[in-house]
């Protein structure tokens, strides 16, 4: 169970709380599970979450600053406003599946080989991120901002609604499918009938 006073949980199965009110920046969290929880505007600064799963949670406007982000799943989850940027570097590893991924700031992240499958990404920045080896599979990537990014060997064949300069990106071996690659025109005015 989590009593808010701990520092460090493992291996705990946590499942629909509200923790707004509770003090969880500077926690470690190992092996845990966390389903169908509101997390909405949680201040996890400097919090640890190594092996962890995000399972229907609601994690909009969640406080991210210095958190350590070491293979964790989100699934099914509502992120919205996340400025993931701000999360300790040093070693970021995450997935996401079936998620709602709005107004998210990836900006200046290493997300090498990152999976994000069937996810809603709606408006997300992703400004001289690495993203080499990613893949988008399922994916709506809606006015979402590529600019400066390391996209080679990303694969988008299965992603739409992207906009992609490939001019201001790296896309060397990038693999996209007919009628969605017509985005990475867009940036040329070029009419395609």
């Amino acid at each position: 169970m989590m009593n808010g006073k701990e520092e460090r949980y493992e291996n705990l199965k946590i499942s629909q709380c509200k923790t707004a009110q509770r003090e969880l920046a500077g926690k470690e969290f190992f092996n845990c599970d966390f389903e169908n929880c509101d997390f909405t505007a949680q201040d996890f600064s400097a919090a640890t979450f190594e092996d962890c799963t995000f399972r229907g949670c609601n994690l909009a406007l969640a406080i991210y600053r210095d958190a350590r982000l070491r293979r964790v799943r989100f699934e099914k989850c509502k992120l919205l406003g996340l400025a993931f940027c701000d999360c300790d570097t040093f070693i970021l590893e995450m997935s996401f599946s079936a998620c709602a991924i709005k107004n998210c700031d990836f900006s200046k992240l290493n997300l090498r080989q990152t999976r994000f499958a069937d996810c809603e990404m709606t408006e997300n920045d992703f400004i001289a991120t690495d993203l080499s080896d990613c893949v988008f599979s399922g994916c709506s990537l809606q006015r979402s901002v590529f600019q400066n990014c390391d996209l080679r060997r990303a694969d988008f064949s299965k992603a739409c609604e992207y906009e992609i300069n490939p001019v201001q990106n790296r896309v060397s071996k990038a693999v996209f499918s007919w009628p969605e690659a017509s985005g990475l025109l867009h940036e040329f005015g070029v009419v395609i009938k």
